[in-house]
């Protein structure tokens, strides 16, 4: 919404919810190895059979995207913690993958 309009105002509180979102699935879905994992219903994959003990890749390079995207907002909004700690967060999974 915000590249096709310009319009910024909602981006603050839409920040906050997706930071925050990022951070609880980063905490409760992550495996030693670093990669993370989802129950199959909530990925919408729920025919696709998988193992649990490393994480899953795609669920991992989503997370990166999702640092990049999270970054760019925190940027416009100028909350330069959030920027820079999704801008490592995406380096650490971009690595990983």
């Amino acid at each position: 919404y915000y590249r096709h309009t310009g319009d910024p105002a909602r981006l603050p509180r839409v920040l906050q919810n997706l930071a925050a979102y990022f951070d609880w699935y980063t905490r409760h879905r992550s495996r030693p190895a670093g990669y993370l994992w989802y129950d199959t219903f909530g990925s919408g994959m729920d025919n696709m059979p998988r193992g649990d003990a490393w994480g899953w890749i795609d669920y991992t390079a989503q997370a990166a995207l999702d640092c990049g995207a999270i970054a760019k907002i925190a940027l416009v909004v100028g909350d330069q913690a959030i920027a820079e700690a999704c801008s490592a967060n995406y380096l650490g999974f971009k690595e990983l993958v």
